[in-house]
């Protein structure tokens, strides 16, 4: 039987499509997983949101974004913006992003998820790690190899702590609650083998742990605001951020407002992934395009619901890093 790229019977398989909410369809063309196999991912996105092919938009006037199909946190944030701060400009970026969603191919999707696959791989029975507690030099190497992050890192990435795309990431798995420690190697946790046995539910638990793992308040905050920027294609200047945060009330404990250097530190988490699946970087991931994958991304980050049945799981508590 012909498959797609996820090992799914193509007759069964649903087009990748980044929100939720849809209107219902025709009981033959839904899949399980509740999309429309007979719409393109633009048309699910549209169907979802409330627009249609004749132009029938998302005003940028008088929307209230409590009222569209956002995660209520990143609804809320907005709304604080334009209500504390009387800015639009996160909204109308959100807004043209939803009206006009890019989206890429689930081969494309797939892809990007490479290293997230051959590391849950690896740890299904155990990553041997080093007496010092880090990947060994062999894994470091392969994992470079697949980290666009690490394509031009320096030296020869073969050592863990001397390769910091390899060390954000293996943080990252397991602040992500894939990974977890036990008696010298990497293992998987419950959350971990649903991802290795499914592509598409892991892409979904990244999009929902991306804001779920935000250091804090103020980091949930900034990291909203550049997803909805990465959705638009393009990047938010730092200042940028650190503006709108101050604008909404966070300051440093001595009263003195966010700074742009504070801003790399709050959005790490955000850096963690787009650095783990965007094209091959070096630099400032700031100063980069943003990817079509990165772009499919943060358009379906902003839109998940809070809880979803299809991420249910039993491994709630978050694990030693």
């Amino acid at each position: 039987m012909e498959t797609d790229a996820f090992g799914r019977p193509l007759s069964q398989d649903p087009r990748f499509s980044n929100s939720t909410g849809r209107r219902p369809a025709p009981e033959n063309t839904i899949g399980a997983d509740g999309f429309d196999s007979t719409l393109t991912p633009e048309a699910n996105i549209r169907v979802a949101i409330g627009v249609d092919e004749d132009g029938g938009f998302l005003r940028l006037g008088d929307t209230d974004p409590l009222k569209l199909p956002l995660r209520t946190t990143v609804a809320t944030t907005i709304r604080d913006l334009m209500e504390h701060g009387g800015d639009r400009t996160v909204l109308d970026t959100l807004i043209r992003a939803m009206n006009q969603p890019v989206l890429a191919e689930d081969d494309a999707i797939l892809a990007a998820l490479a290293p997230y696959r051959w590391i849950l791989e690896r740890a299904r029975d155990g990553l041997p790690l080093t007496t010092a507690g880090y990947l060994k030099p062999a894994d470091v190497t392969t994992l470079a190899d697949l980290l666009p992050a690490a394509k031009q890192w320096f030296g020869k990435k073969n050592r863990e702590d001397h390769t910091r795309p390899v060390a954000e990431f293996r943080q990252m798995m397991m602040r992500f609650r894939l990974l977890r420690k036990y008696k010298g190697t990497l293992r998987l946790t419950a959350h971990g083998k649903r991802a290795l046995a499914d592509p598409q539910w892991l892409w979904h638990w990244l999009g929902l742990q991306v804001l779920d793992a935000a250091l804090s308040g103020a980091g949930r905050d900034a990291i909203i605001i550049d997803l909805v920027f990465t959705a638009a294609g393009r990047r938010a200047k730092r200042d940028f951020v650190a503006g709108m945060l101050t604008m909404i009330g966070w300051r440093f404990t001595d009263g003195s407002p966010i700074d742009e250097w504070s801003v790399l530190r709050l959005t790490d988490p955000y850096a963690a992934v787009m650095t783990s699946l965007g094209e091959e970087s070096w630099g400032f991931l700031r100063d980069k395009q943003v990817s079509l994958v990165e772009r499919t991304f943060a358009l379906n980050a902003i839109t998940l619901p809070e809880t979803a049945d299809f991420l249910a799981g039993e491994d709630s508590q978050p694990s030693s890093r």
